[in-house]
C-alpha cells in the first residue's frame, strides 16, 4: 500500500545500488531458468520483467511495480480484508474480476463480507453479475438443518443452501465427563473406520498432540500438511476450510471458536465438512 501511494523504496535508492539489485534480479532469474529447463521458452529478462524487475540499472521506471493482469478470479473471496482488496485492484485495472464466495463463511478479522462493500474498494466501469448458488450437493440435508439454525445466528442475511440428498442418518451431540473426552472421540473414530472413507477429527489446536497420540493405531496425523494425506486427520477449524469428508468428529466447539459471529461462521463451515456423518462430543455446553 506504502509502494503503491509514495512509490517503490527502491527508486530512493542511488542509481548505483539500483543497477545492483537489477544485476541480481537478472542473476536469480537466470539460476530459475536454468533449475527449470526453460532454455528456448524464455530467457533471464523475460523472467525478471514478468517477476517486477526490469533488469535495467539505469532506469527507474518500473522498478517494483506489481504485475497486472487481465483478469482475476478469487476464491475463498470472503476473507479478504479492505487492504487485500486494495492490492487486488492495483493488479486488476480493468476491473475484470471473478469473485467467489459465501458471506456465511467469513471468519477472518478484518474480513469484508458484504459483496456491496468489496465492490467499493474494486475498480467497476460495468455493472457487476451477481449469481446466487443454492443448491447443495456436499452437505447432507440431517447436517443442514443444523447448520442453517446455526446460520441464522452467524449470518442473519445469508440464506441457507438446499442440500439435494439425505443419508437418513442424524448429527449426534454427545455430552461427555471431562476426563472422557479424548476416549469418546476414539471410540467415534473407531466407528467411523469401520465404516471406512475419509475421517477429520476437528478440535482446538491444543488436543491436537494427545488425540494424534490416542488415535495413532489409525494413522492419524495432527500437522496440517501430512494430515491431508493420512487416515484420520486432525485439524483445527480454520485448517479445515474447504475440505470435505465421509465422516467428520467434532471436539468441544466452545473451545474451538470464538463466541461472535466470526466464530460461530468458522463453526458453520465446521460443521458442513461432512458429506455423510457428523458427531460433536463435548465436556463443555455447547455455544448458545
Amino acid at each position: 500500500e506504502a509502494d503503491a501511494l509514495l512509490g517503490p523504496v527502491e527508486a530512493a535508492r542511488p542509481r548505483r545500488r539500483r543497477r545492483r539489485s537489477a544485476e541480481n534480479a537478472l542473476d536469480t532469474a537466470s539460476r530459475v531458468n536454468d533449475e527449470l529447463g526453460l532454455e528456448g521458452f524464455a530467457d533471464a529478462g523475460m523472467i525478471a520483467g514478468r517477476y517486477g524487475e526490469s533488469g535495467n540499472g539505469d532506469a527507474p521506471e518500473g522498478l517494483g511495480e506489481a504485475r497486472t493482469f487481465g483478469h482475476v478470479l478469487v476464491d475463498e473471496a470472503q476473507d479478504l480484508t479492505a487492504m487485500q482488496w486494495r492490492m487486488l485492484a492495483r493488479r486488476v485495472p480493468s476491473g475484470s474480476m471473478t469473485l467467489v464466495g459465501d458471506p456465511g463463511q467469513a471468519s477472518q478479522p478484518g474480513a469484508v463480507a458484504n459483496w456491496d462493500d468489496v465492490l467499493a474498494l474494486v475498480p467497476m466501469y460495468n455493472p457487476p453479475n451477481f449469481v446466487t448458488l443454492s443448491v447443495n450437493y456436499r452437505t447432507p440435508t440431517e447436517v443442514m438443518d443444523v447448520a442453517s439454525r446455526l446460520l441464522a445466528v452467524a449470518a442473519p442475511t445469508i440464506e441457507p443452501s438446499r442440500s439435494v440428498r439425505a443419508t437418513g442418518e442424524q448429527p449426534r451431540f454427545i455430552s461427555v465427563a471431562p476426563d472422557s473426552l479424548i476416549s469418546e472421540t476414539v471410540t467415534l473414530v473407531r466407528e467411523a473406520v469401520a465404516r471406512t472413507g475419509t475421517i477429520a477429527v476437528i478440535a482446538p489446536t491444543e488436543l491436537h498432540g494427545v488425540l494424534a497420540d490416542a488415535l495413532a493405531e489409525f494413522g492419524a496425523a495432527a500437522d496440517a500438511a501430512e494430515a491431508l494425506d493420512a487416515a484420520v486427520a486432525v485439524l483445527d477449524a480454520t485448517a479445515a476450510k474447504g475440505l470435505e469428508f465421509d465422516h467428520v468428529v467434532v471436539v468441544e466447539p466452545n473451545r474451538l471458536v470464538t463466541p461472535d459471529r466470526p466464530g460461530l461462521r468458522l463453526l458453520y463451515v465446521t460443521i458442513t465438512r461432512t458429506t455423510k456423518t457428523l458427531a460433536v462430543v463435548h465436556a463443555e455446553s455447547l455455544p448458545e
